[in-house]
């Protein structure tokens, strides 16, 4: 029977801690390759943990809830959605480049500090629609306006 000392129990011990500890280190590492860090956001949304195409589907879901309202004289209201002039988002490679940009091997940093990303959106929209929807507003149609009156003094 081969007796082990005191001290070589520790030594293994404290090996396969460090073999652990590593272990789990370099597996949250690999898991990041693909997900956003804890505490990251870009353009403002919280995207910790989250793969890049659900990213995308959250930002550019932004353009379906877009719409503007003019409020004119008279309570003359029109509006229209980006839908009314087909009102659409380009990303590019932006989400892609944001996750490349982060170290992943620096994660247990980042789950501290955190990390912001700020992309650029394209946005195009059919101009011969808005242009349709501008004409049918109601604030074009002069039999609705309120004409304008020439400043008074009242006695």
């Amino acid at each position: 029977m081969i007796s082990v000392t005191k001290s070589k129990k520790c030594l293994i011990a404290l090996g396969v801690l460090l073999v652990a500890v590593a272990g789990g280190y370099v597996g949250m590492a690999l898991h990041y390759q693909n997900q956003f860090l804890p505490k990251t956001t870009v353009n403002g949304i919280d995207v910790s943990k989250r793969d890049v195409s659900y990213v995308k589907e959250v930002i550019l879901s932004e353009i379906d809830d877009y719409g503007l309202t003019i409020e004119g004289r008279n309570e003359l209201e029109d509006s229209f959605s980006s839908a009314d002039i087909d009102m659409e988002m380009d990303l590019g490679t932006g989400v892609e480049d944001a996750l490349e940009a982060q170290n992943e091997w620096l994660w247990p940093i980042n789950m501290m500090q955190g990390e912001e990303y700020t992309l650029k959106k394209g946005i195009s929209f059919s101009a011969t629609k808005l242009d349709e929807v501008i004409a049918s507003m109601n604030c074009k149609d002069e039999t609705k306006a309120l004409a304008p009156v020439d400043a008074y003094i009242s006695e």
